[in-house]
């Protein structure tokens, strides 16, 4: 018996959503036309989709799922269940995965039908997908997402038959649903707490952070961190409530904490759950006994506002358009062209020349040097060790205050590391890697021992979309990398790169060459070839009056 194939297109998958609040009718005839979601700031919208229609074709009935499923997270995907057949109502899995597909696109439909049987494929670019535990992936520029949907005649009707777990969005169905929040978790110090980027559900967003907090953090920076949630914990029968902007979280399966662990518990959980518009407090139950601290922790003062630089005059801080100098350390008098700051204290600098990294302590006037062979731009983490790489051979180098060394020192790998900057709480390294004839970015988990000092790189990971053509990298806070992007033709832009979140872009001056930020992605530096350096100033580039080299934000 022959297949009958045909082929429909999809516009946008939730032109029929509606919030709760609306006062018009769901349309049930007349073709679906292009659309867009504005994303909600706080709170929640609900959204709406109909049932199955009677006598809907293959095609229909696949529209009308997606259009449930993108409005599943405001039902726990009551209405999607309905389009599917009756085996497979109690076995489909909705939370298990998400596809996520470009809004700019129309997803096309490839419809092939034999005698009470049916296959819909599903075809549209892909943007990025999302696992069970909320972590996104951005998918690479030519990926694309395609979905087969097997259906079968129930009652002389259409139905989905066994599909596969998860579901597939578009990315204002996916921006509209789902919040962006970090997870955090203690480093081993417990000075300090670690993001952790996830995306939930609005709906009950709370609960899902807490959710996310017992099951622990995600495998690539586990090693990185601790958790202070009481081994054996579960939330209690009552879930989490939010009343009077307070939230109530109750854990039941553990016994309370030592006192010294219950102020580092509450840090952990209210600072996770205070990213919410709905809360403002947390009380918190572990075993039965209610835990409170009169102050939470405030966390390491990362100083990210202003950066270090060189003149002829010598060494300063260089703070919008004004810059403060000092004079060089002993046996310098010349500008010093690659030079780093520590982020939490502007005494601790460090600089590197064609053969030595150098750690400078401004506020005793000593210097450790050790030696390095065409050494990368240094970058300073938090616990005051100096980093670089030597670019010929690939090699990590190390120092700290009194010329401790790590164990890293020496670690070498195959291809050329041309920069490296260590994230600002000092959990995650970035390099600029050649790997075979593409360079690209690369991130890795920092361990350290309690003491905070670097013991291992691990999950050394590529990101998405930029394995090719950038020119260098710089954190901006500790959730956010920004890269120098050469692209086709030579034009510059700068890629901003939220951890586990989209990447966007902005148009960098002519002929950039290094990048620094400090805070966020609002505060930028750009040197270009010509040695002049740029400010971003709202959405134009400003030049910087002064002769400096070497700018660099703290890190």
């Amino acid at each position: 018996m022959s297949a009958h194939p045909r082929r429909t297109h999809l516009a946008a998958l939730i032109a029929l959503l509606l919030p709760l609040s609306a006062c018009s009718a769901l349309p049930s005839a007349g073709s679906p036309q292009p659309f867009d979601v504005n994303t909600p700031t706080t709170g929640t919208i609900n959204f709406v989709a109909g049932a199955p229609l009677p006598g809907a074709t293959p095609d229909q009935l696949v529209e009308g799922f997606l259009r449930a499923c993108a409005a599943g997270a405001s039902d726990d995907f009551e209405t999607a269940r309905l389009f599917l057949s009756t085996t497979s109502q109690r076995t489909w899995k909705p939370r298990a995965s998400i596809q996520i597909y470009s809004t700019d696109s129309t997803p096309r439909l490839d419809v092939e039908e034999q005698q009470g049987k049916a296959l819909v494929t599903v075809n549209a670019p892909a943007v990025a997908s999302v696992d069970a535990e909320g972590t996104l992936t951005e998918a690479e520029a030519t990926a694309a997402v395609q979905s087969r949907f097997h259906l079968i005649q129930e009652g002389n009707e259409w139905r989905i038959n066994l599909p596969d777990d998860g579901i597939v969005l578009s990315r204002a169905s996916f921006a509209a649903a789902f919040e962006a929040v970090n997870l955090y978790f203690p480093s081993p110090d417990g000075n300090a707490l670690i993001p952790d980027p996830r995306w939930y559900p609005r709906k009950r967003i709370v609960s899902h952070m807490v959710d996310g907090l017992l099951k622990g953090p995600n495998a690539d920076i586990a090693p990185a961190v601790a958790s202070a949630i009481p081994e054996g914990a579960r939330l209690g029968g009552a879930g989490v409530s939010v009343k009077d902007s307070v939230a109530t979280v109750v854990l039941e399966g553990a016994q309370a904490p030592s006192t010294s662990a219950q102020t580092l518990l509450l840090w952990q959980v209210a600072t996770t759950l205070k990213q919410s518009a709905l809360v403002a407090d947390v009380t918190l139950t572990v075993g039965g006994e209610t835990m409170s601290a009169e102050a939470l922790p405030a966390g390491p003062n990362y100083r990210l506002d202003s950066a270090i630089a060189s003149t002829d005059e010598g060494i300063g801080i260089q703070t919008g358009s004004s810059y403060t100098p000092q004079p060089f350390p002993d046996g310098h008098n010349a500008p010093l062209p690659r030079l780093a700051m520590s982020p939490v204290s502007s005494d601790l600098l460090a600089w590197a020349s064609d053969t030595t990294l150098t750690l400078w302590e401004r506020g005793r006037g000593t210097t450790q040097s050790i030696p390095v062979t065409k050494p990368s731009w240094p970058s300073i983490d938090r616990y005051n060790w100096a980093w670089t790489a030597s670019r010929d051979k690939g090699m990590l180098a190390l120092i700290h205050l009194g010329g401790k060394t790590s164990p890293l020192t020496g670690s070498a790998y195959e291809d050329e590391i041309h920069a490296l900057r260590v994230s600002p709480d000092g959990s995650r390294v970035v390099m600029l890697r050649r790997v075979g004839q593409a360079q690209g970015l690369w991130v890795a988990t920092i361990s350290r021992d309690q003491e905070g000092k670097p013991i291992a790189l691990s999950d050394l990971r590529p990101l998405a979309r930029l394995s090719e053509g950038v020119v260098d990298v710089s954190w901006a806070s500790s959730t956010m990398v920004v890269a120098l992007h050469q692209h086709d033709g030579g034009h510059m832009q700068l890629e901003l790169i939220p951890l586990g979140g989209f990447i966007y872009s902005l148009a960098a001056p002519e002929n950039a060459r290094y990048v620094t930020a400090g805070a966020s992605a609002s505060s930028l530096y750009v040197t270009t070839a010509d040695g002049k350096v740029w400010a971003r100033s709202s959405a134009i580039w400003l030049q910087v009056p002064q002769k400096i080299v070497g700018v660099r934000f703290p890190g």
